[in-house]
């Protein structure tokens, strides 16, 4: 995946807003690349960090493994959630895929899509639990369109199941 400057500007801002200190970013780093912040990306404020952060992640083509970790982490942060929503959307200047017909039988998603809103229509909105199904309803949306566009990874089987699970 290739980001243009203004794009990895907009990722710098939201991993500034999603981890606040060098710690939180540290953490995420480690739970996620399985890195060492202070190895791959040094710098003496938050800021310089995270630039070199995502400078070595695009040198190293770690882009999209640093957006769905940092994702991942922080999935209610707004501006990480708007980055994710705005790089997931396919271009008008792509390859036609299977997200040209999202509901044809080529389309192994669809099934996940429908699960997922039959189960909220079940729930109402009355239930104690439905805020919680509505976070992992979108985790599900983001996970499924990262698939769909970037190709399915052992990585986001293993999140789509866990997604699953916790819908259980």
């Amino acid at each position: 995946m290739h980001l243009t400057g203004k794009q990895r500007r907009q990722l710098e801002i939201a991993l500034l807003s999603a981890f606040p200190s060098r710690d939180a970013l540290a953490r995420m780093v480690a739970y996620q690349l399985d890195q060492n912040l202070a190895a791959i990306a040094g710098g003496d404020t938050l800021a310089a960090v995270v630039f070199n952060l995502v400078k070595w992640a695009h040198a190293n083509g770690q882009i999209e493994q640093l957006i769905s970790g940092d994702h991942a982490e922080n999935p209610g942060n707004p501006e990480l959630r708007t980055f994710v929503a705005q790089t997931a959307t396919p271009s008008a200047t792509q390859a036609p895929s299977a997200t040209v017909n999202p509901t044809g039988p080529q389309d192994i998603y669809a099934r996940y899509e429908a699960g997922v809103s039959e189960l909220l229509r079940r729930m109402e909105q009355a239930h104690p639990r439905y805020g919680e199904a509505l976070t992992y309803q979108q985790r599900l949306l983001e996970n499924i369109a990262f698939a769909r566009q970037f190709g399915d990874t052992e990585t986001r089987q293993s999140d789509r199941a866990v997604i699953i699970a916790q819908l259980n």
